[in-house]
């Protein structure tokens, strides 16, 4: 029996929302060190340690709303630094040094759109 999109599981809690929600405040953590703001190197590269994670969480974990796609997709789309001329989170975690995430990052639209479409009714 497969999952659909609709009212029972808007209901639930999604767990996309608490991802976006940590994965976004370890940006914003990040954002304020590269504005000159007082963080170790350590603790830099725990910030990064911790936003890889959560990435990849995000790319792997499947919503469970309608809510939770477009929110996840809204924010992958989003520039992963406040430069113009940067990538998108998604684009840059495609070249990431973690084999890991960069291969989350590659497959997941077609993960994404596997899972829609055996999430719709037909």
């Amino acid at each position: 029996m497969s999952k659909t999109i609709g009212p029972e599981t808007a209901e639930q809690a999604d767990p996309i929302i608490a991802l976006l929600a940590q994965h976004e405040a370890v940006l914003e953590a990040a954002a304020m060190g590269n504005e000159g703001r007082e963080i170790s190197d350590d603790g830099m590269i725990a910030l990064m340690k911790k936003g890889d994670e959560t990435l990849y969480r995000l790319l792997t974990t499947t919503p469970t709303s309608g809510r939770g796609f477009g929110l996840l997709l809204q924010h992958l789309n989003k520039k992963e630094w406040d430069h113009e001329d940067n990538e998108t989170i998604l684009d840059s975690a495609k070249t990431a040094g973690d084999a890991r995430l960069s291969e989350a990052a590659r497959t997941f639209l077609e993960r994404l759109g596997t899972t829609l479409a055996e999430m719709m009714p037909e």
